[in-house]
């Protein structure tokens, strides 16, 4: 299936690079809306995959749009597309304070909120890491 692609790509730092390269970023994004949980936690994982490369793969990804789709997907009521927004938008914090910012003014540290009360320990793991990443610029 194309979600198994996805996340075969996002498990390999070299092929997210390619994803950057080739563009692909933009598809993803333009067509995240129409996907199903399984699809959307797989095409958020690949931008994260791409996000937490370097500081290129951070600005594709931004510059795409993604701190929108992951925002909203953060209020998703599947648990694995939560934890995979929060980790997403997290990788894009951790370069730039202006993606910090970005996210901050967003709405990502609001949306991320009632994440820390999750059921799920890894969902409050990675909303933590969230936060902390938007708030080592003291944007929080």
């Amino acid at each position: 299936s194309a979600a198994h692609l996805l996340l075969q790509i996002a498990r390999d730092p070299e092929l997210a690079t390619q994803v950057v390269e080739a563009g692909a970023i933009a598809t993803l994004i333009e067509n995240f809306e129409g996907y199903d949980p399984q699809m959307k936690t797989a095409a958020l994982w690949v931008l994260g995959t791409c996000a937490s490369t370097d500081r290129h793969g951070a600005a594709a990804v931004v510059d795409a749009g993604v701190v929108r789709i992951a925002t909203l997907s953060l209020g998703e009521p599947h648990l694995p597309v939560q934890r995979v927004a929060a980790s997403l938008l997290a990788d894009v914090c951790k370069h730039e304070e202006d993606h910090a910012r970005l996210a901050h003014e967003a709405g990502g540290a609001m949306a991320i909120a009632p994440l820390l009360s999750s059921r799920c320990p890894i969902v409050r793991g990675q909303a933590c890491r969230c936060l902390a990443q938007m708030a080592k610029y003291g944007k929080s």
